[in-house]
């Protein structure tokens, strides 16, 4: 399988080729860096597979839409990015990618995990930071009880442990305890991506736009920002 790599920096996209490359297989993997080196050498192979970078993605879109007006699709499209959220997850299974590798925390498998996706029966590739792309909203945190809900909500608007015992009536410790079995419940790294997979609810992604943005609602926080 042919495998284009189009990203950002070529020393990386480079690197990434190489990993591909070493590995048993029929994969050959090519890196490039721009729109047009990515819509000529498409045009060659005809048949490809593709990982693009997180921040490629506004260049690749145009040109995989003038492409496909030829007939020319990627068989796998690969999503690569520095900082993988649970925002890109829900936006890359909306857009039908087949998969998301995390280059930060997942460096050092990134050759085995690429390979698994390109490989992936379509339709069944994971993401590799823990959960698959298929996973639906309301499974995302699996709450035990009102509490926990209540929990996360207070997590999202900034709270500390101790601004949330307060606000629930439990001890801090309680309050500890119950975030650290969200954590693992979830697959949540942090409070931080716990609060985010919690405001997917109220975000929406507008015709064009790769970013979500939060949306107006009863439960949302009070200060709408943007959510990267």
């Amino acid at each position: 399988m042919n495998v284009i790599i189009f990203g950002q920096f070529k020393k990386a996209c480079e690197w990434m080729a190489n990993e591909i490359n070493v590995q048993p297989g029929p994969c050959v993997a090519v890196p490039v860096t721009t729109a047009g080196e990515y819509k000529e050498l498409a045009r060659q192979l005809q048949d490809f597979a593709l990982i693009v970078g997180q921040f490629k993605l506004a260049d690749y879109q145009p040109v995989e839409a003038a492409l496909a007006q030829e007939g020319i699709f990627p068989e796998r499209r690969i999503v690569c990015a520095a900082s993988v959220s649970a925002l890109l997850l829900q936006w890359a299974s909306d857009q039908f990618y087949d998969g998301v590798i995390d280059l930060v925390n997942y460096r050092k498998t990134f050759m085995n995990d690429a390979v698994s996706l390109l490989n992936a029966e379509k339709g069944h590739g994971y993401a590799s930071v823990g959960f698959p792309l298929t996973t639906t909203l309301p499974l995302m945190i699996p709450y035990r009880d009102s509490i926990d809900e209540d929990i996360v909500r207070l997590i999202s608007y900034g709270f500390s442990n101790a601004e949330i015992a307060e606000s629930i009536r439990f001890s801090v410790q309680t309050v500890r305890n119950r975030i650290s079995q969200l954590l693992l419940a979830s697959g949540a790294r942090n409070r931080t991506q716990l609060s985010t997979i919690y405001l997917l609810q109220f975000t929406t992604f507008d015709e064009g736009e790769s970013h979500p943005r939060l949306t107006l609602g009863s439960e949302a926080p009070d200060n709408q920002t943007e959510v990267i």
